[in-house]
């Protein structure tokens, strides 16, 4: 826990779009959810001028036993913070994945 590192970001595409941010990750802690050991993933994105915004999400350790895990990362959410209430308590808010994926018969990440 408190492991973090930061990624200055500058991209320029063919058109002359520009990307110019610091990019801050963070394991921040862990929680037990519904049984389950997991940890927080704590992203600051700071654009110049703008200032910074934060999402936390809360990621199960099963994801360190998955072969794939990148396209399967959807699978491993358990929940998010994107902001807090006004009373300064964290909006949590348990992640859903879409209701097709759900339907598919294919593994997700399939054709990734």
């Amino acid at each position: 826990m408190g492991s973090w590192v930061k990624y200055h970001v500058h991209a320029r595409s063919e058109s002359g779009n520009v990307d110019d941010y610091l990019v801050t990750v963070m394991i921040a802690g862990e929680e037990e959810f519904w049984g389950e050991r997991c940890f927080w993933v704590e992203t600051w994105t700071g654009i110049p001028g703008q200032g910074a915004f934060g999402q936390a999400t809360l990621m199960s350790y099963d994801i360190f036993s998955d072969s794939l895990a990148l396209p399967h990362l959807q699978v491993y959410m358990r929940k998010t913070i994107s902001g807090t209430r006004e009373d300064g308590t964290p909006e949590e808010t348990l992640f859903e994945r879409v209701g097709e994926t759900l339907k598919s018969r294919n593994p997700p990440g399939y054709g990734i």
